[in-house]
């Protein structure tokens, strides 16, 4: 689980690093709810998994917009999960179209991980158009550098 524990440091970094800067955005309408939609889905899933696996997490409420705050809960939580679960169990869960699925943990968390990580690739996108230059670099590879300890 340590992999995946990893992942979830990464993705926290990150959000932080575009969390700090959705202000200056000209038009942060759009940032924001990319931003929103990251913390969604992280929820989202999170309420599968607790559902699934009976973990009894106190969820925070569904988010509206985003926060530092909300996510770092988020990111806690999917480390305890984490601390608490193998990565091969099986979760059960229904889709936004009511349909059901059965997947790994482990998949589950690379899933939630590598979706922030794509609108985090849209939010780079609109601060170019929108003529910012000062804006996060949030490449994992950044991120082992940073923390490897070397």
């Amino acid at each position: 689980m340590k992999d995946l524990r990893a992942m979830w440091d990464y993705d926290i970094w990150a959000n932080e690093r575009w969390l700090e800067i959705l202000v200056h955005f000209p038009d942060p309408q759009r940032a924001d709810e990319v931003m929103t939609h990251i913390h969604w889905a992280q929820w989202t899933w999170l309420r599968r998994v607790d559902g699934a696996l009976k973990l009894g997490l106190v969820l925070p409420d569904e988010p509206k917009a985003p926060s530092i705050v909300l996510a770092r809960e988020l990111a806690r939580q999917w480390r305890d999960v984490l601390d608490n679960s193998d990565k091969e169990t099986m979760v059960a869960y229904q889709n936004m179209a009511g349909e059901s699925f059965t997947s790994r943990l482990g998949d589950i968390v690379r899933h939630v991980v590598t979706h922030g990580a794509y609108h985090r690739g849209q939010l780079r996108g609109m601060a170019g158009e929108q003529g910012m230059v000062d804006f996060p670099e949030t490449d994992y590879i950044i991120w082992a550098r940073e923390n490897s300890g070397a």
